[in-house]
């Protein structure tokens, strides 16, 4: 009775999470392997990042953390939208450039925000609102 009753159960999950045909994507294109790797990369460095200000920013002043904290999210945010863009490359209008701003806004906002914990120089903070 019990193998019975995982075999429904996993049968309901293959159903469920099945893409319509339409959706399915059988080989990923040159360009969306490498805007894969570079969400990978930038995720992982967000987390890194991340890591730092929790663990190697202790003591330091609140605003400078509060800074490394505000690039760090938005670091994170565009690095999903990076992945998300990523997979849906062939359903973009212009996916060149859609993925190309999320990572400039990775790299102005976020590297502002970060030079600016890093440095402690308030003058990086001219990129970031």
């Amino acid at each position: 009775a019990t193998q019975s009753v995982q075999s429904i159960g996993f049968h309901w999950v293959r159903v469920l999470v099945q893409l319509p045909t339409s959706l399915r994507r059988t080989e990923w294109t040159m360009a969306q392997k490498w805007w894969l790797r570079i969400a990978g990369v930038s995720g992982a460095s967000a987390v890194g990042f991340g890591a730092y200000a929790a663990h190697g920013m202790k003591g330091a002043d609140p605003l400078l953390v509060r800074s490394m904290d505000n690039g760090n999210k938005q670091h994170l945010l565009h690095s999903v939208a990076l992945f998300a863009g990523a997979g849906a490359h062939g359903f973009l209008k212009y996916p060149k450039l859609t993925l190309g701003l999320f990572t400039g806004g990775i790299v102005v906002f976020s590297g502002s925000c970060y030079a600016a914990a890093l440095s402690g120089d308030r003058s990086n903070w001219k990129l970031a609102p």
